[in-house]
């Protein structure tokens, strides 16, 4: 339920808040095996950063109902936060 499923270390959760799908998402926080925080391996980007950066509002509550969600946990490798970098391409800001 957590494996990355690319090189890169997409997992399901990344690809699903990245493309916008709520429903996905909740299925996929519901099950306890799934680390809502685990960043990919190219960029250290997490579910929730992707889902900012995409403009997927839903997505992004929907990840911040789950008490495990840690929103600045992963940095990207030019050294800014989840909440920073997708303020930076100006989008958008969404708080939770």
């Amino acid at each position: 339920a957590d494996k990355a499923t690319t090189k890169s270390g997409l997992t399901p959760l990344y690809s699903a808040s990245g493309e916008g799908h709520e429903a996905v998402v909740r299925t996929l926080i519901a099950d306890t095996r799934v680390d809502p925080n685990k960043a990919t391996s190219d960029y250290e980007r997490t579910p929730i950063y992707q889902a900012a950066w995409t403009g997927h509002e839903g997505v992004v509550r929907t990840l911040l109902s789950d008490t495990r969600v840690a929103p600045n946990k992963a940095t990207t490798k030019q050294g800014q936060s989840q909440q920073t970098r997708p303020q930076a391409r100006r989008k958008k800001k969404i708080q939770g």
